[in-house]
């Protein structure tokens, strides 16, 4: 790990701030992240019986989300998926779990392209993670940006509340004067925000796809 990277955070009040605002920050974050990340991944949680009908897989649910994702990428029904569909085919496809609480884990996949293929569909497409919590009708497929394939840590990744960055102080600086606001140090002992450290399984897409 990069002892000299550390973690920042950019709130964004979406109570606040306008849609044409929250363009404004989200383009401008991502014109000076996207010089230094040369990977993106996309993590979808499969959480509730709802995801699965956006998917298409509901029909076939057999009381395990993930297990039911994976029968039905592997039935020739990939392209039907919303993240393949509106970005194409992933460089590598996987599922993790997250910690949704005490005792419980979210079922996730994980779809990783190169940036330069997907970076400007999403931000036409999505404007990221912070327009969920104003239309209920938008599946957040969360953003993850990476210097580089062998990095455990995103550069930059999406909360509900804003971005989330681990970074040296020179690219610090550097959004601080791209985007013309403070980048504010996390205080870890006060804020639960941790790096999206995860084990991914890999799904192989094969003929059947």
């Amino acid at each position: 790990m990069d002892k000299t990277k550390q973690l920042y955070k950019l709130d964004v009040d979406i109570n606040v701030s306008s849609p044409s605002e929250i363009e404004d920050i989200i383009r401008a974050v991502v014109g000076c992240i996207q010089q230094n990340a040369n990977i993106v991944e996309f993590h979808n949680p499969l959480k509730l019986i709802e995801d699965l009908e956006e998917l298409g897989v509901a029909e076939t649910f057999d009381g395990n989300i993930a297990e039911s994702y994976l029968k039905f990428v592997s039935n020739g029904n990939l392209i039907s998926d919303p993240v393949i569909k509106k970005y194409g085919i992933p460089r590598e496809l996987s599922y993790t779990y997250f910690y949704e609480g005490i005792d419980w884990l979210s079922p996730t996949v994980v779809y990783q392209y190169a940036s330069i293929d997907v970076v400007e569909k999403l931000l036409v497409a999505d404007l990221f993670y912070l327009k969920s919590t104003a239309d209920v009708s938008f599946h957040p497929y969360e953003p993850y940006f990476y210097a580089d394939l062998k990095d455990e840590i995103p550069l930059m990744w999406t909360t509900m509340k804003g971005f989330v960055f681990f970074i040296n102080d020179k690219l610090k600086i550097e959004l601080e004067l791209f985007i013309d606001k403070e980048i504010v140090l996390v205080d870890q002992e006060k804020e639960f925000i941790h790096s999206p450290e995860v084990d991914k399984f890999i799904i192989k897409i094969g003929v059947n796809n």
